[in-house]
């Protein structure tokens, strides 16, 4: 059964949309959201505003256009009262302003601990708190202006009915229509009633929520300024030497208040984010079912393809590696969570890795797993004595302590890791383990000196550190396993991309995926070592550092976004044209060339429209682009004009294509196949291997022969001769026999046999057949040729070759010597000349094939 055949249509509407999302990444807000410290600056701010023109003044409405303005005036009545309806999002804002309201209090409040983990929890729940005012601040604004529009639109109808009104109240206008005019007027009076008592309540909560804002950024401000205050205090010792100090459990009322604070600054967090919950809970069964479902199959997958057995390992956990995978994504569904938020989810992530890693891991690594995984859990379990307490500090101690020793056991020579492979990778993670090991020395010799806080932090930071890299190596394995099992399902094997190219599917995916893990481990450490605010100062710096050029302001964010958008827009065309030549092209019925032509086209497109947004993303405004490139086209025009020229017969070439890829083409002296069909030039190929390039405003505007624009038919002539005597209408029907039995010969056009006339020394005739086998025909030519030879052999016709009678009108009486006396014919002989020049009857007569030419004679 043929595989069913897809539209064109539809296929072209999805890759025009995937090539309008080929810019959106370009730009530095991303770099924004990745390191907090980046601010990208705004360049309207550098911008001049636009002058404000005068309002036209209002006029009275003509006597003959008031019925056509009074059913306008009614739908703007009928619109504006729409408009002004009761708003479920309004509703809902005004319900969540008392939650609001409820949090605002806790600003009050004294400052937390001195330590850094208590001030940025504190100023996490004053970010969420300040990103939820903006949140509800945008709607109300939107709606505001929505509802300001339409009260001007009211205020402005109002005011030209009453000049209406006016002007009609001293003519003849009738009756009714002045009645008409009145009720348009108290209807506009009463909608407008309605709109701006609707606005009023929407700007007395705006009101509200700027009112709540000043304070929250003023304790913004002194957390900020606690938090630098907290980490310069890091290089001053908070404790005495750990051998003049004693052991105490100190106050763990604090502790106690900080748990508190904790716990409620997630309960708001996530009352403040139910959608993000539902949409969590559901992800998590979609999981569980996707894992559940395919590890059903994998043993028979495994049965099939053995060397699938290490990747499809992880199926013997469905449940474990569901739940990682779910913990992963609450990256992305809670990007601003607190840090208690990410601290259970670590928590929440070790029973998962426990169960699923050590089986697939190398031996050698497991001990060190183990121990990873269990400093974490004691390093959470630290973090709940609170700070400040000498507990806490011979706590912090030990496990610093156990940690070191653990690096140094795993990292020494002859170690675990000197077992491990010698690939960049894991040369990466042993440089990465025996920094972490000069960072945990650090931390012991410091927090003996006293200086706790900053071995806490350092402690905290490499455990952190390396707890999540297993977390995202367990997030490969996962990626990569399920990855593979989606490519052997039937649904997908269905795609020849898949089918013929699942290796190399896996393998640009394991060169991309590493990366992206590498960036997402980097930002989490610099996190954990609380630099990824001073590290996005500096990014910012570097990146929107803007230099001018007279008028010109341009940046490195700017030629980095330029570049960025370009090379998306090519790894993008390229993957598209892949999948179109692999998935695409071959399941639907296309003319000859048009695949190319889509090909070419959608190349273009895609670089065309990543050009925009890079230069979007360069920061170019596309207006002042278009007056750049108006002015350039004229010297572009007189400078380039062959170039334009071949560019713009390059685009009538894919659209009226009178040449396409593939066709054999003759012009000049150039006679071969074309390759390749370009927007400038294109690449004829010839029978003798060269690569001709050729401008393409020489296959529009010279005359060319294209062998195969409507079919690859060829007409095949075979000429043929045979000797006088022989019957015409037998070499006619053998001719014919021949050509009918060549498989490759055409039955319509049906061969023909046609008597050309007599020739010098044999009746010719020509034999012609067609073949759609054009790319062949030369050696279709040459079996016909064979096969007409052999047949006449057969038949015992004979094939003459060309005859001449030689007379001599004097010749040398040495040469008569030598030649001997020439006997006078007798009476019913032949002459002596036909004689002389019939041909001697032999073997080397028939065919006249492989024969020297004939003896002349004497006269």
């Amino acid at each position: 059964m043929p595989p069913a055949k897809s539209s064109p249509r539809a296929a072209m509407l999805l890759l025009a949309v995937l090539c309008i999302a080929c810019g959106l990444s370009a730009g530095a807000p991303a770099i924004a959201q990745v390191l907090p410290g980046i601010s990208v600056p705004d360049r309207a701010e550098t911008e001049e505003p636009a002058e404000e023109t005068a309002p036209a003044p209002l006029r009275a409405v003509p006597l003959q256009a008031v019925p056509d303005r009074l059913d306008e005036g009614r739908e703007l009545v009928r619109r504006a009262v729409n408009a002004a309806r009761p708003d479920p999002e309004v509703e809902s804002i005004a319900e969540q302003l008392t939650g609001l309201e409820t949090r605002l209090e806790t600003l009050d409040e004294p400052l937390p601990a001195t330590d850094l983990r208590s001030l940025e929890n504190a100023l996490e729940r004053v970010n969420g708190l300040r990103r939820d005012l903006t949140s509800l601040r945008l709607p109300l604004a939107r709606r505001g202006s929505e509802l300001g529009q339409r009260l001007e639109s009211l205020q402005q109808a109002s005011e030209t009915w009453r000049l209406t009104r006016e002007a009609l109240a001293g003519g003849d206008a009738p009756a009714e229509l002045l009645e008409s005019v009145d009720n348009l007027q108290d209807a506009l009076e009463d909608a407008r009633q309605v709109v701006d008592g609707r606005l009023e309540t929407i700007l007395a909560m705006q009101a509200q929520l700027t009112r709540w804002r000043t304070p929250v950024e003023e304790r913004r401000e002194i957390l900020e300024a606690a938090m630098a205050q907290a980490g310069a205090e890091l290089f001053e010792p908070e404790h005495p030497a750990i051998w003049r100090s004693d052991i105490s459990l100190g106050d763990l009322q604090g502790s106690r208040h900080a748990w508190q604070g904790d716990w409620q600054a997630l309960q708001n967090y996530l009352a403040a984010r139910e959608g993000a919950l539902a949409l969590h809970a559901g992800l998590l069964v979609l999981l569980l079912v996707f894992f559940f479902a395919l590890a059903r199959k994998v043993d028979q997958w495994v049965g099939d393809r053995p060397g699938l057995a290490p990747t499809l390992a992880i199926f013997r956990f469905p449940l474990a590696a569901a739940l990682v995978m779910a913990i992963l994504a609450g990256a992305w569904l809670y990007p601003d969570a607190p840090p208690v938020l990410r601290e259970l989810f670590g928590v929440l992530l070790i029973l998962p890795l426990l169960r699923m890693l050590p089986p697939i891991v190398s031996p050698v690594l497991r001990g060190p797993l183990y121990q990873v995984i269990a400093l974490y859990a004691l390093l959470r379990m630290d973090i709940l004595l609170g700070t400040g307490t000498s507990l806490e500090r011979y706590t912090l101690l030990l496990l610093t302590t156990a940690a070191l020793a653990v690096a140094a056991l795993m990292f020494r020579p002859g170690g675990p890791a000197a077992k491990l492979e010698a690939g960049p990778w894991w040369r990466a993670v042993r440089f990465a383990g025996r920094a972490g090991s000069l960072v945990l020395l650090t931390a012991l010799l410091a927090n003996i000196g006293g200086y706790v806080s900053l071995a806490g932090l350092l402690t905290n930071a490499v455990i952190g550190s390396a707890f999540a890299g297993i977390v995202l190596f367990a997030g490969v394995v996962v990626t990569r396993a399920a990855l593979n099992a989606m490519l052997q399902t039937q649904l997908l094997r269905k795609s020849n991309l898949v089918r013929w190219h699942s290796a190399a599917i896996d393998g640009w995916v394991m060169r991309i995926l590493p990366f992206v893990v590498l960036i997402g481990w980097i930002v989490a450490t610099l996190r954990l070592f609380r630099l990824d605010g001073l590290l996005g100062q500096v990014v910012s710096g570097i990146l929107f550092s803007r230099a001018r050029i007279g008028t010109v302001s341009i940046s490195l964010g700017d030629i980095l976004g330029f570049a960025l958008a370009i090379w998306l827009g090519l790894l993008l065309s390229r993957l598209l044209r892949f999948v179109l030549d692999v998935d695409v092209f071959p399941r639907v019925t296309l003319p000859r060339g048009v695949a190319a032509t889509i090909s070419m086209l959608v190349n273009y497109t895609i670089l065309g429209i990543a050009v925009v947004f890079a230069v979007a993303a360069a920061g170019i405004q596309l207006d002042r682009f278009a007056i750049i490139v108006g002015a350039l086209s004229v010297g572009i025009g007189f400078g380039l004009q062959n170039v334009v020229n071949n560019f713009v017969s390059g685009l009538i070439l894919a659209f009226e294509r009178p040449v396409q890829s593939g066709d054999t083409i003759e012009f000049t002296e150039t006679f071969g196949n074309v390759t390749r069909i370009g927007v400038r030039s294109s690449t004829v190929r010839t029978f003798d291997g060269a690569e001709v390039i050729v401008p393409n405003a020489n296959l529009i505007s010279n005359e060319v022969t294209n062998w195969t624009l409507s079919d690859m038919r060829r007409r095949i002539e075979i000429l043929a001769g045979v000797a006088y005597g022989t019957d015409p209408r037998k070499v006619i029907e053998l001719l014919l026999a021949v050509a009918r039995r060549n498989e490759k010969v055409l039955e319509d056009p049906e061969p023909a046999a046609l008597f050309l006339g007599f020739g010098d020394s044999s009746l010719d005739f020509s034999l012609r057949a067609w073949t759609d086998d054009f790319n062949n025909y030369l050696t279709i030519k040459s079996d016909l040729t064979l096969a007409v030879h052999d047949a006449l052999y057969e038949s015992g016709i004979e094939i003459p070759f060309p005859q001449r009678d030689l007379h001599l009108r004097s010749v040398d009486s040495a040469a008569v010597a030598r030649i001997g006396a020439v006997r006078s014919p007798e009476v019913g002989d032949a002459p002596a000349s036909d004689a002389a020049s019939s041909p001697d009857p032999g073997p080397g007569s028939r065919g006249g094939q492989g024969s020297g030419p004939s003896s002349g004679g004497t006269s």
